[in-house]
């Protein structure tokens, strides 16, 4: 479940901890929560601490509620991630203006990708990235790369395009790209498997039940999910239900 909530209270303060509390409260689950997540930020240790202290006074909190607040990994990994940028960061900030500026105009677009034809470079739509997500910086930047001979061509044409990082500086880019591919390698590699299928999908034999659009799920997991369904359905004799329904 997610909860998303803009609320001012008559001191015109947050209190997120408040209103988290009051819907597990709402929801009648307050006395089952484990463990929250969250990203590492100063008012979420704030809230955190105070639900803590809430929870604590009405139950005993599981482990002593060592494991009640947990930081994501994700957001950590990010941080790390943009604190590795900081050495190319000036780059990283020209080339991004200079997307920016070529994606304002269909003309210049057009431009970049007759010069792009021209050298004999694969046409592909030059990519921004989002700053809270380092992989798409990642992206950025080694799609960039491939045009790194075109901006300054480019630049010819459009007389106040100055984002034009020099053969050095494309170079910590191109070393930065090569360390970011191996992180993004690992997170692949070390991800946890999921299914975006709806729970009742899984064991529904009507349509596609899972594919690989839909699944990371490993074939042999899928087929235990199956098999669970039919065997299921056989002990509690929904199929010999079904037909005697239908003939009625």
């Amino acid at each position: 479940m997610v909860i998303t909530g803009h609320f001012i209270d008559h001191y015109w303060r947050l209190d997120i901890a408040d209103g988290i509390y009051k819907c597990l409260k709402h929801w009648e689950i307050e006395d089952k929560i484990f463990t929250i997540y969250v990203d590492n930020v100063a008012y979420n240790d704030r809230a955190l601490r105070r639900l803590k202290h809430i929870f604590s006074m009405v139950r005993k909190l599981t482990c002593g509620g060592r494991l009640f607040h947990v930081r994501c990994c994700a957001h950590i990994l990010n941080l790390l991630v943009k604190d590795g940028h900081a050495m190319i960061d000036s780059v990283i900030g020209e080339v991004r203006e200079g997307i920016k500026y070529i994606n304002n105009s269909e003309a210049r677009l057009q431009t970049f990708s007759n010069i792009s034809h021209q050298l004999q470079i694969q046409d592909r739509k030059l990519l921004l990235d989002v700053l809270t997500r380092w992989n798409s910086t990642y992206d950025m930047l080694s799609v960039a790369l491939k045009f790194k001979n075109v901006f300054p061509r480019f630049a010819k044409y459009e007389p106040h395009f100055h984002h034009l990082p020099n053969v050095e500086e494309w170079a910590h880019v191109e070393s930065v790209c090569e360390i970011l591919k191996v992180s993004k390698m690992a997170m692949d590699v070390l991800a946890i498997l999921i299914s975006t299928v709806a729970s009742k999908a899984t064991f529904s034999a009507r349509g596609r039940v899972i594919d690989p659009y839909r699944s990371s799920l490993e074939p042999n997991i899928i087929q235990k999910f199956l098999c669970g369904g039919d065997w299921i359905k056989h002990c509690y004799g929904i199929k010999k239900k079904l037909k005697v329904h239908l003939i009625n």
